[in-house]
């Protein structure tokens, strides 16, 4: 890693003409009954592709936290120099709204809302990116249109792969897979809720019904 440090910062204009990227998004907190969904992108020149990977990221759900919040340590060292990262926070009262408005707007719109979001984030960066790497959400082949309608009249060289296990497939999807991962698990934490619940238990756990310790706190806090 000490090696990719010293390559310098590849986000200065000059370096970044030439270059071509790829980047990879995936999300955290999608359908969980407590704290936030977090959306992430992560981002490396291709050239570097084979040398970043080797620093083994891998799908955050196959890690313990700790080998997690290692790898965001790491990512956040080698952000700016030779890859980058960009994070989109969604609230859950936002999410609740939406679907919940006369004009529904639902879970998928909004996911493909926050990939579009960062996908234009990291190209108003002056980015060259050759590669995007998606997980699937919807039907596979109308995702990827969608991608295609919205970027190719201007980014026609963008290639975008939409994937089922896209964050076990490809690294840098992995990348952003952890870097939602630990976004979220942090926001939740620290969570405040906005209703006056300062004596609330806040051993809440994972914010998933797959949780037992979620599903205890829901139990012995639930208003029948």
């Amino acid at each position: 890693m000490e090696e990719l440090l010293e390559r310098g910062n590849y986000f200065s204009l000059n370096k970044l003409q030439g270059e071509e990227w790829e980047l990879g998004i995936d999300e955290a907190g999608r359908g969980p009954v407590l704290g936030p969904m977090i959306y992430a992108a992560a981002f490396w020149p291709i050239r570097l592709h084979n040398e970043i990977s080797k620093v083994g990221f891998t799908d955050s759900k196959q890690l313990s936290v700790i080998e997690r919040e290692n790898y965001f340590r790491t990512i956040r060292k080698l952000d700016g120099k030779v890859m980058g990262y960009e994070l989109k926070y969604i609230d859950p009262e936002y999410i609740s709204n939406k679907m919940l408005s006369k004009v529904k707007f639902n879970l998928n719109e909004i996911s493909h809302s926050a990939a579009i979001e960062l996908i234009q984030r990291v190209l108003d960066k002056g980015v060259n990116l050759r590669y995007c790497y998606l997980d699937t959400v919807g039907p596979t082949e109308s995702y990827k249109a969608k991608l295609e309608n919205i970027f190719h009249p201007k980014y026609p060289d963008i290639n975008f792969i939409v994937s089922e296990k896209a964050d076990f497939i490809y690294p840098v999807v992995s990348a952003a897979s952890i870097c939602a991962k630990v976004t979220r698990d942090e926001k939740l934490m620290n969570w405040n809720f906005r209703e006056n619940l300062s004596k609330v238990d806040r051993m809440f756990g994972n914010g998933y019904l797959t949780d037992y310790i979620t599903k205890q706190w829901m139990r012995n806090h639930f208003d029948p």
